[in-house]
């Protein structure tokens, strides 16, 4: 789907300490975290309804490069899966958790 969004970027600190302190927190750059799925070093977040957006589905993912590093993917999608036009929700969403992640751990 077009309105999807996803960046996939690396920083310099193990898997286990970045997961480990993100899954303790209940927003994750102001959005809602939905739950935590530790077997698979995921967290799914969810945003409401708004006046552009029925709301966004957000899931981070987290991977160990064998470097030592973490390797993060996050992926926003809408909620609805008619929805065509996102009116650019869902890559701030992604870029929004992005930057969070990198001002707190560096790259």
């Amino acid at each position: 789907m077009a309105c999807e969004q996803q960046v996939d970027f690396c920083i310099n600190r193990p898997v286990i300490e970045v997961f480990g302190y993100l899954s303790t927190l209940t927003e994750i750059a102001k959005i809602k975290v939905k739950f935590i799925d530790p077997q698979n070093y995921r967290i799914h977040l969810s945003n409401g309804a708004s006046l552009t957006s029925w709301g966004e589905d957000i899931v981070i993912s987290f991977y160990d490069p064998m470097n030592g590093g973490t390797r993060i993917i996050v992926h926003s999608k809408p909620k609805l899966s008619t929805v065509l036009i996102d009116y650019g929700k869902n890559k701030k969403n992604v870029e929004s958790i992005a930057q969070y992640i990198v001002s707190m751990y560096g790259r």
